[in-house]
């Protein structure tokens, strides 16, 4: 181009150009920002739930309702997998393996009772299985 070294470039083309790139740039650096800061806001979230159920556990506490607490979480996760296709034989043999328990249910009951009757029977079968009821009046 015929500049020297250091020589400033005044030219309203390129001056525009560099602008657009640095604006692009930028852009693109605040939604790396913006989404780094999500992710690090739900390992946060984790990070609590996790460390108030160590917490919990290493101090004797409310150990039985974070069970419980799972247990619901879990019936409910492997119901919405397996009733929606209607897979019974799947969703017995995933609770056999997850509670090392056997549930009792014949595919008309697996359709009369619904995804929330079935999650709750799922429920009931592994908290039977642990030998326990969550409002039983076994202390922690």
């Amino acid at each position: 181009m015929g500049l020297e070294e250091g020589e400033v470039i005044q030219h309203p083309m390129i001056t525009r150009s560099v602008e657009r790139a640095q604006k692009k740039v930028e852009e693109n650096n605040y939604g790396i920002r913006k989404r780094l800061l999500e992710y690090d806001d739900v390992m946060n979230q984790q990070r609590e739930v996790i460390y108030s159920r160590r917490r919990h556990a290493l101090l004797g506490e409310r150990i039985r309702d974070d069970i419980f607490d799972m247990l619901h979480e879990s019936s409910i996760d492997l119901t919405r997998k397996y009733y929606a296709d209607g897979n019974l034989d799947e969703l017995k043999n995933e609770v056999r393996a997850r509670f090392l328990a056997d549930i009792e249910l014949t595919s008309d009951q697996f359709q009369r009772l619904g995804e929330k009757g079935v999650s709750d029977l799922v429920e009931k079968t592994a908290q039977d299985f642990t030998g326990g009821k969550k409002n039983s009046s076994v202390r922690n």
